[in-house]
């Protein structure tokens, strides 16, 4: 039996399909318990020592609140408008108003990639087969970029130079998908290995697409557009399985798919809606102070979601709780622009308009 692919890719164009005992207080009639004089000092003893461990317990957890800080900082220039960790979280992506660079996190250099078009990036997504880079801009490009050897591979460019909303590639690296900004909102496929590309998806509604996502098994491919509308497309027969609307018909900027697929985070403008894919019920999860939400990300088994927000902080939901379980202050001025999780889940990323990214512990 030949390779299955998960996107098949036929001829020169790209198919969307998937082969694929209970105490009382003394009372009337009932004897007082009585202490001996020996035993009350052993007892305020052990009281003062429960009371000292509280209040250790209180004041850790106001530290990690409140005083934690990044362990690394990769020191940059300009906005970063994205990152990503590589999938064996051992280089990490930067992308930015005047560069591009992938960070060596072992020895904290940078490979700056040149930009071709010298506009600035927009986005950037590893190949999970770890080869390959793609880097798009806001002129329609989507550059390739070899990983071990940081060659320009290939240059995809759309219909009209229009901006594109990201790019995710299907899970055997075969396949890139990018949804265009303006238009009518097509998400092209291309072909990796011989650059063809085929308009697949078009925005039921006629309007640009803002954002793209896509499940870890390829299935599912979500794109929000700017009507405030939410797609999550079957990849097997290329048609919307669900549709979600943001409340107030305002677009998603960012979305996140968590990686068992049953959760859909969407920032949209000063909030994060937390979907259950299944019945379609959204909660809101809101940042202190306003500010528009710039980034989200699921931690790798899904526990956590995070968004960076414009009050120059970051914060981490419980997602089945909705609790919020920390608040990371951004150590820049101008405040947090993206966040993503190592695959390996040991480190949370933050970027920020600064030009830096910051390296926290994450323990879960």
């Amino acid at each position: 039996m030949g390779k299955q692919r998960d996107w098949t890719l036929s001829g020169a164009g790209v198919i969307v399909s998937m082969n694929s005992g209970a105490t009382g207080w003394p009372g009337p009639g009932r004897p007082s318990a009585r202490l001996s004089s020996r035993k009350v000092p052993a007892l305020v003893a052990a009281v003062t020592a429960a009371v000292v461990l509280i209040i250790a317990a209180v004041v850790i957890v106001l530290v990690r609140s409140r005083s934690q800080a990044p362990y690394t900082t990769l020191q940059g220039s300009g906005i970063v408008n994205g990152v990503t960790f590589s999938p064996d979280g051992k280089t990490l992506a930067e992308v930015g108003q005047d560069h591009t660079a992938v960070w060596n996190l072992a020895t904290g250099q940078p490979t700056d990639l040149a930009d071709p078009d010298g506009r600035g990036t927009r986005t950037a997504a590893f190949s999970p087969d770890g080869k390959l880079l793609a880097v798009t801009d806001g002129n329609g490009h989507v550059y390739l970029w070899g990983t071990a050897t940081s060659h320009l591979d290939a240059t995809f460019t759309g219909p009209g130079n229009m901006a594109l909303a990201g790019a995710v590639f299907s899970p055997d690296s075969e396949a890139l998908a990018t949804p265009v900004t303006g238009g009518n909102g097509h998400v092209y496929l291309w072909n990796v290995a011989t650059h063809a590309r085929a308009a697949a998806l078009t925005d039921p509604g006629s309007q640009g697409v803002t954002a793209v996502a896509s499940s870890a098994d390829g299935k599912t491919l979500v794109t929000a557009d700017g009507n405030g509308h939410v797609y999550l497309w079957n990849t097997r027969t290329g048609q919307v399985a669900a549709t979600l609307a943001a409340p107030g018909g305002n677009g998603a900027d960012e979305l996140g798919l968590s990686p068992d697929g049953k959760k859909l985070a969407a920032a949209v403008g000063g909030h994060v809606y937390l979907w259950n894919v299944a019945t379609g019920q959204a909660v809101t999860l809101d940042p202190d102070g306003g500010g528009a939400v710039t980034g989200v990300a699921f931690s790798p088994d899904g526990k956590i979601v995070a968004a960076t927000a414009g009050q120059a902080k970051t914060y981490l939901w419980n997602v089945a709780t909705h609790a919020r379980t920390d608040t990371l202050a951004d150590p820049g001025t101008n405040g947090p622009t993206a966040v993503t999780f190592s695959p390996q889940g040991h480190t949370l990323a933050t970027a920020d308009a600064d030009g830096n990214t910051y390296l926290w512990h994450y323990t879960g």
